[in-house]
């Protein structure tokens, strides 16, 4: 069995670490868990020796994919409430922004690799962006496009809420900047996609076609 550990993730009192605090908690209760990340995170010697770390999916996204490999093999992870780890990260707001930009570089290649193509909590706004663009073909899709640039706004205010254990308030105040966040995560996105369409992350196509070959 793989124990994954509570994480959370705690800056200094500025508004941009408040941003990004609770980012990291995968659970509130004890149980099977469906991902885990690997700020602490303890594996079987030999499960760490057969599912090492996928090194093309560098700086973001190496935890997820080897979570989603394990889970797929059959093995089960549970969530240790009482094992708690802070992470102290203090950001600047370049350091804020290429966290995000980075992570969505680290989402593309993650997502490409198992066929998943969008993320989950991206996949609101992209929609609402295709819709836009489609918007001189009908004026139906501005209708489209408000909705679902609005569900994506609920999407991270649900996030913040539930996920991630805020306050309301501080929610409702961190909640531009959180936006502002996910727009450099979607830059990062779309410049790796379109990097991997031109063929030019040869090492994260490789890495696809040796991971669906061996299933």
């Amino acid at each position: 069995m793989v124990i994954a550990f509570t994480t959370s993730q705690y800056g200094k009192d500025n508004i941009l670490s408040k941003v990004l605090q609770g980012r990291d908690l995968i659970g509130d209760k004890p149980g099977p868990i469906s991902r885990f990340n690997s700020n602490n995170l303890p594996l079987h010697r030999e499960i760490a020796q057969v599912y090492p770390f996928d090194e093309s999916l560098r700086i973001y996204g190496e935890d997820s994919d080897l979570g989603w490999r394990i889970l797929q093999a059959g093995y089960k992870t549970h969530f240790c409430l009482t094992a708690k780890i802070n992470h102290y990260h203090p950001h600047t707001f370049r350091s804020f922004f290429q966290n995000g930009y980075l992570e969505g570089i680290g989402a593309a290649r993650l997502h490409y690799k198992h066929n998943k193509w969008i993320p989950r909590d991206l996949a609101p706004f992209i929609f609402a962006l295709f819709s836009f663009l489609l918007i001189p073909f009908s004026r139906l899709f501005v209708l489209l496009s408000g909705l679902f640039f609005f569900l994506f706004l609920a999407v991270l205010m649900f996030n913040e809420l539930y996920y991630k254990k805020k306050p309301v308030l501080m929610s409702i105040i961190t909640l531009p900047l959180q936006f502002a966040w996910y727009m450099s995560k979607v830059l990062g996105y779309f410049a790796m996609m379109f990097c991997i369409f031109l063929r030019l992350e040869r090492q994260v196509i490789s890495a696809k076609r040796r991971f669906h070959n061996a299933r």
